[in-house]
């Protein structure tokens, strides 16, 4: 991911620059600009849960009690005044309470009908480069909400190139079996020819990067958070 700002940070703060597709966060001290993929820190992968969630790109908020004493701008800054809610901290209403976060834990698909909630799972897995299996599984949703008959059609056997086929770019982890049976529903596209593999995939993520992710520091800081005291 392109960074947007460049700043120097002091333990225990936290600020974000977020936007689509654009954001930046360091802690502790200086360092060069950087792209691409890496391991995230909790704050970091919080971030970006923010520039998931679709914000326009803002210079949003401080946390902590030290401040940011330095940043320079990569690119210049053209930004939209932003509304005054997500100028707030990111406590309230945008970060969820503790006992919203604990709802999470007791079944995945209570964490993926949470908006904030889908946002922080999705940033977790990018940390662990195994976001494909939450994509190919949003793309099954999407795919059901589509009314043209023609539509459904472009959309099943672009999912099926980019998520299914062999050697595909995004390629899920599927047995033969649901591979070939997917395949055999685009000869007469329904709302229902993805169905297995996305039980498939569900079933893969309930067992593998959900419970990770239910340990993980980014969860744990969620569920254990104490009310924010107001910025300096």
């Amino acid at each position: 991911m392109e960074a947007l700002v460049e700043g120097v940070w002091y333990p225990g703060s936290a600020a974000f620059a977020v936007g689509r597709g654009a954001l930046l966060l360091r802690e502790g001290a200086s360092a060069p600009r950087s792209s691409g993929k890496g391991s995230q820190g909790g704050a970091e992968v919080e971030a970006e849960v923010i520039a998931l969630l679709g914000f326009p790109a803002w210079f949003s908020c401080f946390q902590g009690q030290r401040q940011l004493t330095e940043v320079t701008w990569l690119q210049p800054p053209h930004f939209p005044k932003p509304p005054s809610a997500l100028t707030e901290p990111l406590a309230s209403p945008l970060r969820p309470t503790s006992e919203e976060a604990l709802k999470w834990g007791e079944s995945l698909e209570k964490l993926l009908v949470h908006k904030y909630g889908l946002a922080v799972f999705q940033a977790f897995l990018r940390t662990e480069f195994s976001e494909e299996n939450l994509e190919f599984w949003l793309a099954c949703e999407d795919f059901k909400k589509v009314k043209s008959q023609s539509k459904m059609a472009a959309k099943a056997k672009k999912i099926f190139a980019e998520y299914i086929a062999i050697q595909a770019c995004k390629e899920v982890n599927l047995d033969s079996y649901t591979r070939e049976h997917t395949k055999d529903n685009l000869q007469s596209v329904t709302r229902g020819c993805f169905d297995l593999a996305q039980k498939r995939i569900f079933g893969l993520m309930e067992k593998d990067s959900y419970p990770r992710f239910l340990r993980s520091d980014l969860y744990l800081d969620l569920i254990n958070q104490k009310k924010m005291s107001p910025p300096l």
